[in-house]
């Protein structure tokens, strides 16, 4: 088991809510370029608005974690991430939140995953 302290897990977790954050503006962005046919239900433009309640609800609930991740005393209380994650199915996701993020950076210094999803 490798065990780090939560402060730095929970740094894991805000910058994963990032990404997905993220992952929904580019969708939400898409979307908006997609023209409608007439006539479309009023439930699916509904469904549609959605997506930018999403995409906020994650960047929020990224800083939250953020916020709370610098209450913490940094090495007072310690979790295993990689033990909590071994069981999710999207196996970045798992990795993302098992691995400090200074660890997963790109050369550029973004956190990317990008083998999870295939749409075709």
């Amino acid at each position: 088991m490798s065990h780090r302290p939560i402060a730095q897990t929970l740094n894991s977790l805000a910058c994963e809510l990032e990404t997905l954050a993220a992952l929904a503006e580019s969708i939400d962005a898409a979307i908006g370029h997609v023209c409608l046919a007439p006539g479309t239900p009023p439930a699916t433009l509904a469904s549609i608005q959605r997506i930018d309640l999403l995409r906020q609800s994650l960047s929020c609930m990224a800083q939250y974690t953020n916020n709370l991740s610098t209450q913490v005393d940094s090495h007072a209380l310690c979790v295993d991430p990689g033990a909590a994650a071994r069981d999710l199915p999207l196996r970045d996701l798992a990795l993302g939140l098992a691995t400090a993020p200074e660890a997963r950076a790109t050369d550029d210094g973004d956190p990317k995953r990008g083998t999870d999803v295939c749409f075709f």
